[in-house]
């Protein structure tokens, strides 16, 4: 684990209660998912969408409140992309596709 991992993992630690009233504070909601899609070639995922969670992330952050080099590190806030992921495969897109069809 790397210095700034330590760093980031010690500041969620020490916040701890803080993001515990956050998510107190929120009440179930849905989400709707996109289809599978490939990112980097190997990794199937579902795009997740949802304003709740878009605004729970949001004030997750804001308890834990990293600076602004984590925050463009870890692609928080308004880089934040929500997404399910399913598996990292070695199997190839076209034969991903191929297999479905079958």
């Amino acid at each position: 684990m790397q210095f700034k991992d330590r760093l980031f993992a010690l500041a969620i630690s020490n916040k701890k209660t803080q993001v515990q009233d956050v998510c107190k504070n929120f009440k179930p909601f849905s989400v709707s998912l996109d289809y599978p899609k490939y990112f980097d070639g190997s990794i199937l995922y579902l795009s997740v969408h949802s304003d709740h969670l878009y605004n729970l992330h949001k004030k997750l952050v804001e308890a834990i409140s990293p600076s602004k080099e984590l925050i463009n590190q870890y692609f928080e806030l308004d880089a934040f992309v929500p997404q399910f992921n399913i598996r990292k495969s070695t199997v190839s897109r076209k034969h991903f596709y191929m297999s479905i069809k079958k």
